[in-house]
């Protein structure tokens, strides 16, 4: 079955290697087995196409998704978005992907460096290499940073609130002290003006 791509209707700028890098969410090589699989979308006549891949080789990814753990990930295309890229042929693939929330399954765009890999220069293999070793440094960075201050806050929050208890405790007893030394000095003003009112009528 054949699938019409109007791709000459999706308006956006063409990012290159790195740009197309630090926007998406994910950075891998997959060999895409099994496609055309289409089905029902939101439109009539806008099906929604699926395909079947193996991811070969990871430059961005996230540990926390599954599909990185069974090397195995759904490609969605709709026909209804003009700027996804369509997974129509079997194959290598760079491919730089978002995660669609709704399906957990993986969409691109034709405004990203998305393409065969026998398309990808060997200048641009370097350039991924060197992207993908600064993200992995950065991620490690944060990671241990997290780490830190999770423990930092822990063990500062049991202090902290055993400290801020006590001062409740502390101001609370204040708080009454004063309170009942203003209604002992009220009580003793009226006393004394009532005292005063009967020493003038007499």
């Amino acid at each position: 079955m054949l699938w019409s791509i109007p791709a000459f209707a999706c308006k956006c700028n063409h990012q290159d290697i790195e740009s197309s890098f630090k926007s998406a969410d994910f950075v891998f090589v997959a060999n895409i087995y099994s496609t055309v699989n289409e089905f029902p979308g939101l439109q009539q006549n806008n099906p929604i196409l699926l395909s079947r891949a193996k991811i070969v080789k990871s430059y961005k990814s996230p540990s926390e998704f599954s599909f990185y753990q069974t090397k195995e990930v759904t490609l969605l295309s709709s026909s209804l978005d003009t700027c996804d890229y369509p997974f129509v042929a079997h194959g290598k693939y760079l491919i730089f992907g978002f995660l669609d929330s709704d399906s957990e399954f993986v969409y691109s765009s034709h405004c990203l460096s998305t393409k065969a890999l026998s398309e990808v220069s060997r200048t641009e293999l370097v350039t991924l290499s060197r992207l993908a070793d600064e993200y992995e440094i950065e991620n490690q960075t944060i990671r241990e940073t997290d780490d830190s201050l999770i423990e930092i806050v822990e063990f500062n929050s049991n202090r902290k609130m055993n400290s801020l208890l006590l001062e409740n405790s502390a101001l609370t007893v204040e708080n009454n002290y004063l309170k009942y030394s203003l209604i002992l000095l009220t009580v003793l003003a009226i006393i004394i003006m009532i005292y005063k009112v009967n020493k003038k009528g007499k």
